[in-house]
């Protein structure tokens, strides 16, 4: 095959096969993203009947978040809202410390962040 053989000793067949490497890569990250699209939307009820564009303000929400409210009310229900606010500190600060941490934040809130 003189096309093979021109390519490889021009140096060409490598940068062919880079492209080959970068392609195959690019279609590997899409199916994955694919499944994982797949996954979140399992996750989130209101897409089985329903194509959600308005955004801006909120979106549909997934299970455990829908899960997380509903548990919420629930104590605020048995034992009030001040109660269940203050049982709920922990969550919200390791929230807002992780949410720093993405960003590279420091939350405002936090002790470790006051002088």
């Amino acid at each position: 095959m003189p096309a093979v053989r021109d390519a490889v000793a021009t140096g060409k067949f490598h940068f062919i096969w880079e492209i080959v490497t970068i392609v195959t890569a690019t279609i590997s990250t899409l199916c994955d993203l694919s499944r994982e699209i797949d996954r979140r939307r399992a996750e989130t009820l209101g897409c089985q009947h329903v194509v959600h564009f308005n955004r801006a303000g909120s979106s549909l929400m997934p299970g455990v978040v829908r899960d997380v409210v509903i548990n919420h009310c629930q104590r605020e229900t048995d034992s009030g809202g001040y109660e269940a606010a203050d049982e709920a500190t922990d969550c919200l600060t390791a929230l807002y410390d992780s949410i720093a941490r993405l960003i590279g934040a420091n939350d405002p809130r936090s002790r470790s962040s006051r002088t």
